[in-house]
Formats: C-alpha cells, structure tokens, sequence
C-alpha cells in the first residue's frame, strides 16, 4: 500500500520528500494566486489550472491541512 493510500484511509504514513514537495509546489501557487489582482483574470485562471487536483486528492489535502493547523 502507497503513502497516498494509507492517508486516504485514515491509516498512519510516513510523510515523503514528494509529498512535501509537492505541498511546498501548491502553497507557492497559492500564495500568487491570493496575491494577484483581481483585474489580472488571465494569470489567475492560469495558475489555477496548474492547481488543479481531482476533488478526492483535494479533500484529503484540506483534511490534512486541517489536522495540521489543529496540531500548531
């Protein structure tokens, strides 16, 4: 069983160098993205087609995220 499968699941894993970069990878984009205006619509749609996550992955990472913060 994958990292990924095991967090699907709710079962321990053990974060990855892929995992994080791909986090550090999306909080980049993030951060352009909310710190874009809003007039430059042909940027933001760009970066968020780069962001773009089927909505399972997408959930599991909010999941995540959300644990994450209640741990700080």
């Amino acid at each position: 069983m994958t990292e990924i499968e095991k967090m699907e699941k709710a079962y321990l894993w053990e974060d990855t160098k892929e995992y994080f970069e791909e986090q550090r990878i999306t909080r980049e984009l993030l951060y352009d993205f909310n710190h874009s205006r809003p007039s430059e619509e042909e940027k933001r749609k760009e970066i968020l087609k780069k962001c773009y996550v089927p909505l399972e992955k997408m959930l599991l990472l909010f999941r995540l995220l959300h644990y994450s913060e209640e741990i700080k």
